[in-house]
């Protein structure tokens, strides 16, 4: 995904999903998903991310950073220009 390789990073993403499923995986996912152009995949997936707390029994998430920066990228992408 840091080579901008959107549809390379989707394909490890879904392979490292089905190995171990996470929020993180998901929501990085989805931001490859919305950089492909694909919003509507990209608004399920963060639909199926369970929201992100900081006062959690384990602390803060560790998706939290990746979740509000997906919450944001989409917010940004469907804002009315």
């Amino acid at each position: 995904m840091e080579s901008d390789n959107f549809a390379e990073a989707e394909d490890a993403y879904r392979r490292a999903l089905s190995i171990a499923p996470d929020n993180n995986k998901m929501c990085n996912l989805k931001n490859c998903l919305m950089k492909q152009g694909r919003i509507n995949e990209a608004k399920e997936m963060l639909r199926l991310v369970k929201p992100a707390v900081v006062d959690g029994p384990r602390g803060v998430d560790s998706h939290l950073k990746a979740y509000e920066r997906a919450q944001q990228m989409l917010i940004t992408i469907l804002a009315p220009r």
